[in-house]
């Protein structure tokens, strides 16, 4: 497997964001989870100061400025975490340009190969077609020249041989299969 480097780097920055983000989500849970505690409790505590002393004292909750301040460095994280993407994906297409240029001179040598075997193969094709005609050539004349001779003899071997005439001509017909390629 191709390893891309670049790629490889941006993404542990994008790793390490995504981590902060989620562990200040986390911590901005628990702020809540805490603020709201202390808003229960400030009611039971509002509500017996008023039976007491008439009036009501509510504390300030220090969980209220740390949650604001906790969602603006979320809201940063977040944008800084867009941002290490769109370089990751940068980063990526420079890995791949590196690769392209590194596969493109072989891809023109088996594309020039390919052209130059489709031209050989057009010139075999073209000669198997030139021997395909002079085969059947050979086969007709063969097929005269014995019914001929046969003719002459009018049956009778010849007196020269006692050899039969051959039956086949001596080279066979090129399959139309291979003509057709």
């Amino acid at each position: 497997m191709r390893e891309f480097p670049k790629r490889d780097q941006a993404r542990v920055q994008v790793n390490k964001i995504s981590e902060a983000l989620v562990n200040a989500q986390a911590e901005l849970t628990a702020l809540k989870q805490q603020q709201a505690d202390a808003v229960e409790k400030n009611r039971e505590s509002a509500a017996l100061q008023y039976l007491n002393d008439g009036k009501i004292n509510l504390p300030v909750d220090k969980t209220v400025a740390q949650a604001a301040n906790l969602q603006a460095v979320i809201d940063g994280l977040q944008v800084e975490l867009e941002r290490a993407k769109v370089f990751e994906d940068r980063a990526f297409l420079v890995d791949l340009q590196e690769w392209a240029g590194e596969v493109q001179p072989e891809v023109h040598a088996l594309v020039e190969r390919g052209q130059a075997l489709r031209a050989e193969l057009k010139g075999i094709t073209g000669r198997l077609r030139i021997l395909h005609q002079d085969s059947r050539l050979v086969s007709d004349w063969w097929g005269r020249a014995v019914s001929r001779i046969r003719a002459s003899e009018q049956g009778a071997p010849s007196p020269c041989t006692n050899r039969p005439l051959p039956t086949k001509p001596p080279m066979g017909t090129i399959p139309s299969n291979l003509l057709n390629e």
